[in-house]
């Protein structure tokens, strides 16, 4: 795991849903300053990135999945858990105009308030 892969887990110890998890992703890919200095600048590229949501999704962590959202997105060629799932996400910021990312949101589910996924203690 790199360390975004490592910050996310922990991030998220009861997981995320998936419209959080596509959220989260594609603010990460297009803004910095989101994540504390724990997390490698050189685990913020594209590869980093789409590997860690990927290893969110291997580790059971991320909610809600069904593939009709993949295949908005472009990713629904890919399993949720595959790398290349979460390039194609990343992928649709460019891919369509208009397209729009609710950093306010990021920043919420990075703060672990805004997470739609409660844990069951």
């Amino acid at each position: 795991m790199n360390t975004l892969s490592l910050f996310l887990v922990d991030c998220f110890p009861c997981g995320i849903s998936y419209e959080d998890a596509v959220c989260l992703c594609q603010a990460i890919y297009s803004v910095s300053g989101l994540l504390p200095d724990s997390v490698s600048v050189e685990d913020l590229d594209k590869d980093g990135i789409a590997l860690a949501f990927a290893e969110l999704a291997l580790a059971g962590q991320i909610s809600d999945y069904a593939s009709w959202k993949g295949t908005s997105l472009g990713s629904g060629f890919h399993a949720l858990t595959d790398k290349g799932h979460w390039i194609e996400v990343i992928a649709y910021l460019f891919k369509n105009k208009g397209v729009t990312i609710d950093y306010d949101r990021a920043k919420l589910l990075l703060s672990g308030k805004g997470t739609k996924t409660a844990c069951k203690k």
